[in-house]
């Protein structure tokens, strides 16, 4: 989904014999409703190319190595005190737990990580005036990662050490959640990087089709990321239920007296 739009460009006019040439770099930024997060930028780079025209037939290639970098971070974790076991058991969106789909259990404690993911995309353009014809390639692209865990404990259970038992566990949470981030966002890389070599440069094709040549870009990168998304996802969802074992709540139910489950 594309949310914004904009652009700084540069301009640059040469004569090759009776032949004119603009060419120009295009930015656009994407955001992007994908999960991921938190590692050192990756730097990639694709081989060398060069773009001209030549008896008046245009040929399209990259003139110069694109950059691809993907710059997760992982913002301060936040606690929040303020909401009770009902509330937090309401806010709850995983599987009932070990115990299984016949048991209740009060949550006395809740991580949330809310993830985003932004593109800034920008790409380099050539027009051939006297043949009306088009090159457009990747020039760079920058992949932004968001983490911002919060951890809730419920206000029935601020004393220690159950308010302890419940933070170092919630805590292992937010750990997978960084351990998964980390290892996808460099997939992640490697998959742009892969798309970026994959299309080159795109033309020549009628200098009216720019923009819907633009979109094809933007959309051929989506794609790269999305690529990864099921794997991280089910990754995350394995690693997470291995915290959530029964052992684990059991030991935080001695702990905390009142988390201990009900029969239904």
């Amino acid at each position: 989904m594309i949310a914004e739009t904009g652009g700084g460009r540069k301009a640059r006019f040469k004569r090759d014999g009776r032949n004119m040439c603009n060419k120009r770099i295009l930015t656009r930024r994407v955001v992007l409703a994908v999960v991921m997060a938190s590692v050192t930028g990756i730097l990639l780079w694709v081989p060398e190319a060069q773009a001209d025209s030549r008896g008046g037939r245009v040929t399209c290639s990259v003139p110069k190595a694109p950059m691809i970098q993907v710059l997760p971070k992982t913002k301060d974790i936040v606690y929040d005190y303020s909401q009770t076991t009902r509330q937090l058991t309401a806010r709850r969106t995983t599987s009932p737990g070990p115990y299984g789909s016949n048991i209740d259990t009060a949550t006395g404690g809740l991580r949330a990580d809310q993830i985003s993911t932004s593109s800034n995309i920008k790409m380099g353009t050539m027009t051939y005036q006297t043949q009306n014809a088009g090159c457009i390639w990747y020039d760079e692209v920058t992949v932004n990662i968001n983490l911002n865990p919060v951890i809730y404990v419920a206000k029935e259970y601020q004393k220690e050490p159950c308010k302890g038992a419940i933070l170092k566990h919630e805590l292992r949470h937010v750990e997978v959640d960084r351990f998964v981030v980390n290892k996808y966002a460099q997939e992640i890389g490697a998959a742009i990087q892969s798309a970026v070599n994959k299309v080159g440069a795109v033309g020549p094709f009628a200098a009216a089709d720019m923009s819907r040549q633009q979109d094809q870009l933007i959309k051929h990168i989506q794609g790269a990321i999305k690529s990864q998304e099921h794997l991280l996802n089910q990754e995350m969802r394995t690693l997470q239920s291995q915290v959530d074992t029964l052992e684990e709540y059991d030991r935080i139910s001695k702990i905390c007296k009142d988390l201990i489950p009900k029969r239904r």
